[in-house]
């Protein structure tokens, strides 16, 4: 890609993020008070990713499950949204993606974009080795996104 190309991106996909704070600022601060005054936990949740190039980052959405009780599916890192573990307000932050806003700030520090491959959780690459880089290859080489089929549906 033109290196032009790369700056003007990452130059509009950071006003664009910023705007994006700036305007959903009362969201935040919402959900945050929602999230606290229900169980007193965190109010985001990190989570460890791997993105353009191998890099590793903290992925940051608003938590949305009980912060005491976890369970995972043996087979995939991803949580069950049905298996108790959601929040009340964590059913309605999910329902309207609201949870993945604090990605933003993802944006901003330069770890993702809006558009883009999607970044994987680091624990599935690790788990799934070969397999992983022959299906998503690509992934690990371009930049990671805040927009996609689960964003986005």
């Amino acid at each position: 890609m033109n290196n032009a190309y790369i700056k003007f991106k990452y130059a509009a996909d950071f006003f664009l993020a910023l705007i994006g704070v700036v305007i959903l600022s009362p969201v935040f601060i919402g959900v945050a008070i929602a999230i606290k005054a229900e169980d007193g936990g965190k109010i985001i949740f990190k989570q460890r990713r791997t993105g353009a190039g191998g890099k590793k980052f903290n992925c940051y959405k608003f938590r949305s499950m009980k912060s005491t009780q976890v369970s995972f599916d043996k087979n995939h890192p991803v949580i069950k949204d049905n298996n108790g573990n959601l929040t009340k307000v964590g059913k309605f932050i999910r329902k309207f993606k609201i949870d993945e806003l604090p990605q933003l700030f993802n944006i901003l520090r330069g770890d993702m974009c809006f558009i883009a491959p999607c970044c994987r959780y680091t624990t599935a690459i690790t788990r799934s080795g070969k397999r992983l880089n022959l299906r998503f290859g690509r992934v690990l080489r371009d930049s990671d996104k805040y927009t996609g089929t689960a964003t986005s549906t």
